[in-house]
């Protein structure tokens, strides 16, 4: 029997992408699931790079196994599940791209590890990822779910009633709803600090290098160029004005710190409050964390990994540890920055 013939709807399918793909088809006739719609290419360049990696190889058969459930499309929870399987697998591929191959970490039965370290037998740096869900997480998703199946009722009465052009919106709501409203700003940012937090796992983070990797495929940021890891930034559309860097917040916001929103017309307040959280990497609870890797997807670009490093942290990394500088390089080049803004200059919104 050949283990790479995968199964959807009484089909064979040989390759991942080919099933994923029927499986997105199955999932048409409840609801089109926008969410891993637009991980679809993304699917396939990971299996297009696990031919010779054994690590991305294991990914690929663990999603495959995912995708053969019935209904997997439709659940909210095993739409999480598969996501955050995928964002292990492509943030080792996009290392890979870069020239880092990472090794994956055996779970162990006694205790947590992260998931990921890049040199053997001594470890430059371990890795942790996590897939951020939407609001509500599974439950959101499957109410997003429903909005789509709203929305492909409507068309089919629409076309029972003669219509030759049928039309109906439904939309993603990761926020639930109130994220990419003007001036909501502090709704994404309270919502990525509360979700990071969720999830972190204080005894996954060994030794003096682990790093928070955040893969937000799910729950995208208010803007996904690199002006979000600045304290603020200048946004001319429509008029001048200020907006504070939800990314770089993420990590070093603390109580008190202004947050300057994108008001919709001249004359709107550009103030939208004060931050009441405190940043993951400002916690001290979260010291063990040596800094933030962030995987965003730019609609219509390829995806971006960015940095977020303690100022502190990375005057010593430069003094002492030229091996982890030289990594960290490689994985995000000039998309960086730390809790002073010292490389702000370099991030002008490419």
């Amino acid at each position: 029997m050949n283990s790479n013939v995968g199964h959807v709807g009484g089909r064979q399918f040989v390759t991942l992408y080919e099933l994923y793909c029927a499986a997105l088809r199955e999932s048409l006739e409840v609801a089109a699931n926008s969410y891993l719609q637009l991980l679809a290419p993304h699917i396939k360049e990971v299996e297009s790079a696990s031919g010779d990696d054994d690590v991305l190889a294991s990914y690929c058969q663990r999603m495959r196994k995912l995708l053969e459930r019935k209904g997997l499309m439709t659940n909210g929870e095993s739409v999480g599940e598969f996501a955050q399987v995928f964002g292990e697998a492509h943030f080792a591929k996009l290392c890979k791209d870069r020239g880092i191959q990472l090794e994956r970490i055996k779970a162990q039965k006694d205790r947590k590890t992260p998931d990921f370290r890049y040199g053997n037998p001594n470890p430059t740096a371990h890795f942790e990822v996590k897939t951020l869900s939407i609001v509500n997480g599974g439950r959101g998703i499957e109410a997003d779910l429903l909005r789509a199946l709203d929305a492909q009722i409507e068309i089919e009465q629409q076309l029972k009633k003669g219509a030759r052009i049928a039309t109906s919106v439904s939309e993603m709501q990761p926020y639930g709803g109130r994220g990419y409203q003007h001036g909501a700003i502090t709704v994404v940012l309270s919502t990525l600090i509360e979700k990071s937090r969720q999830n972190i796992k204080p005894d996954q983070f060994i030794g003096k290098s682990t790093f928070l990797v955040l893969n937000l495929c799910l729950i995208p940021p208010a803007i996904t160029d690199n002006r979000a890891l600045r304290p603020a930034y200048c946004d001319d559309y429509l008029f001048l004005k200020a907006v504070t860097g939800e990314l770089w917040m993420l990590a070093f916001s603390k109580p008190g710190m202004l947050i300057h929103g994108q008001p919709e017309f001249e004359g709107k307040p550009c103030l939208e409050g004060v931050t009441e959280k405190l940043g993951i990497l400002e916690d001290p609870e979260y010291l063990s964390i040596a800094g933030i890797l962030i995987v965003v997807y730019p609609l219509g670009f390829n995806p971006r990994i960015y940095g977020l490093y303690r100022r502190s942290d990375y005057s010593r990394w430069l003094d002492e540890d030229e091996e982890l500088v030289s990594l960290l390089q490689a994985i995000v080049g000039e998309q960086w920055n730390d809790s002073r803004d010292s490389n702000g200059w370099q991030l002008a919104g490419e």
